[in-house]
């Protein structure tokens, strides 16, 4: 179901407005061309909510409801939840990618809701995360690195933090591996 807009702001599944303009999972070009897109899907306004309430504080989207050009254009996987208004990247002032992982895994309920990924630095300016509403993905809670690409998170987790569960790594140690 397509999320409604009150005062430009998209609204939660609950009726609330929530912290997000519909303007900002357009992002660049696909403004313009936004009535011939999907609208965004009121499950990915509900998990972005509750990851921006989860860690109090802003969050950019970098990437939302993109063309087929665009989603081309930035490398983007050809079904790509971003094309039917499913997939959102994001990031937030002071909150390295590794800060995402527990707040992601809460809202997306370890990934049973949707999934999340966690993007190294040279992949986007930053760093910071992708959250779609897939539930047919194999692949739920992944980290993207420039040299290795898409491994599942606790494959990452196991190669550098070998016998420790995702919860117990410490971020310090994790964000240094991924290049902070």
């Amino acid at each position: 179901m397509r999320a409604r807009v009150v005062g430009g702001y998209l609204v939660t599944s609950d009726g609330r407005i929530s912290h997000f303009m519909e303007k900002e999972l357009y992002v660049g070009t696909n403004w313009i061309n936004r009535l011939s897109l999907p609208g965004v899907e009121e499950e990915l306004v509900d998990r972005l909510e509750h990851a921006r309430i989860a860690v109090n504080t802003p969050i950019i989207i970098t990437s939302g409801v993109r063309s087929k050009a665009a989603n081309v254009e930035c490398g983007g996987a050809s079904n790509s939840l971003h094309l039917t208004g499913g997939g959102a990247d994001g990031k937030s002032r002071g909150i390295d990618p590794w800060g995402w992982v527990e707040p992601l895994n809460d809202v997306t309920f370890k990934g049973t809701i949707g999934r999340f990924g966690i993007y190294h630095r040279e992949l986007r300016a930053g760093g910071g995360f992708h959250l779609d509403i897939d539930t047919v993905s194999p692949l739920r809670r992944f980290v993207k690195v420039p040299i290795l690409g898409i491994i599942s998170l606790d494959e990452w987790v196991q190669q550098h933090f070998p016998g420790i569960d995702i919860e117990d790594v410490p971020a310090a140690k994790a964000n240094a591996l991924l290049g902070f």
